[in-house]
């Protein structure tokens, strides 16, 4: 007896129903074949664009991910659904790039259309992410440049392709070598020989991640770009720009850096850059974001610079050249002024003004004669 997939849902059915009747679910049951090849196994996610199943090929014999929607359902726009759906398939097979997910193959099973993709096991960029949680810089820098290449390759297709909805959740983790995939181009459209397709009704975009002027329907290629700064913010903060306003109590949003202490302060300037509400003020290209952020997080640290101290003729005066702020008592390494803790050693800062006085000053008064 089939049972639908859908954990909310689960309803059992006679043997031989292939979809669940419930208005609000209306998946696809076990073992339920799609245009006679592709055998139901699994509900990986539902969407807006439809739902995803896990399904066995039996013309080729390997698992793939299907991506099915309805021409029967409820909607009250189904024709821009159903371009919205073509798009997709058309678009993504025309893009091949190894931090893209291909299509496979695609088509019509009476009302179902269809598009086949390669299982992607290694989960989503979203599940990775905890609240208040930043992942390891070098792991989040890793994604973001992969990130990056995928969204230039989306925008030289020759029709100049906006992706429109770039969020951690279609963001993938490749299985076999942990790179991230983009996919999902449900939404995405082209700017130059066809009509938009945004209707009352329909989402264009995820909030939070979406470009001011893409809200206002005019979505560019500097839309992904703020997409991207966004993520890249919420991969080093743990945070989403809107939570972090609210959690710090800010008028403005705090730069990233003071949310995650291992985050060089460099990167602050990269990342707002690319969330900048004018669009020609953002980076021009994702490939310039990433090339900027990469020389951000491998600037030295100011600690690791030469310490040089030029005491004048005057004791009571000192030109400071190259001074650790805030030094640590423990270790002498640089911290910002309002940490409490060492971010080197963990050692109390509440002494680290001695430092400063019984290090350096004693010095300074010998070569003045003091």
């Amino acid at each position: 007896m089939p049972r639908c997939l859908n954990p909310r849902c689960q309803t059992d059915y006679p043997p031989g129903t292939v979809q669940c009747i419930n208005p609000f679910c209306q998946c696809l049951l076990p073992e339920a074949v799609i245009a006679g090849r592709y055998c139901i196994e699994a509900l990986i996610g539902m969407g807006g664009m439809g739902a995803v199943y896990r399904v066995n090929d039996t013309f080729e014999e390997q698992q793939v991910a299907l991506k099915v929607i309805s021409t029967v359902s409820g909607s009250s726009d189904l024709p821009t659904a159903i371009e919205r759906f073509r798009r997709e398939a058309r678009y993504a097979r025309e893009l091949h790039h190894r931090n893209i997910v291909p299509v496979l193959n695609f088509g019509q099973d009476g009302h179902w259309l269809y598009i086949v993709m390669p299982l992607i096991t290694g989960g989503t960029l979203k599940s990775l992410l905890k609240s208040e949680q930043p992942l390891p810089v070098p792991l989040a820098q890793r994604y973001l440049n992969d990130l990056a290449d995928a969204i230039d390759a989306v925008h030289a297709h020759p029709r100049q392709i906006v992706h429109r909805d770039i969020k951690p959740s279609n963001l993938l983790i490749h299985q076999d070598d942990g790179r991230l995939v983009l996919a999902d181009f449900g939404i995405a459209r082209a700017m130059q020989k066809e009509q938009a397709l945004t209707q009352r009704g329909w989402a264009v975009g995820t909030e939070h991640y979406v470009a001011p002027e893409q809200e206002h329907g005019k979505a560019e290629p500097a839309s992904d770009i703020y997409s991207l700064g966004v993520v890249a913010y919420q991969l080093f903060t743990g945070l989403l720009p809107f939570q972090a306003v609210v959690r710090s109590h800010a008028a403005e949003l705090p730069p990233p850096s003071t949310l995650n202490l291992a985050l060089p302060q460099a990167v602050d300037a990269v990342v707002e850059r690319a969330m900048e509400l004018e669009p020609s003020r953002r980076h021009s290209t994702a490939r310039e974001f990433a090339d900027a952020l990469n020389r951000a997080i491998s600037a030295p640290p100011l600690e690791d610079m030469p310490t040089i101290l030029t005491a004048t003729g005057n004791a009571n005066v000192m030109l400071r050249t190259v001074f650790p702020e805030h030094p640590c008592s423990a270790c002498g390494q640089e911290n910002r002024n309002t940490s409490r803790f060492c971010r080197h050693c963990g050692h109390s800062l509440a002494d680290s003004s001695a430092l400063v006085e019984e290090a350096f000053l004693p010095s300074l008064w010998a070569q003045s004669g003091r």
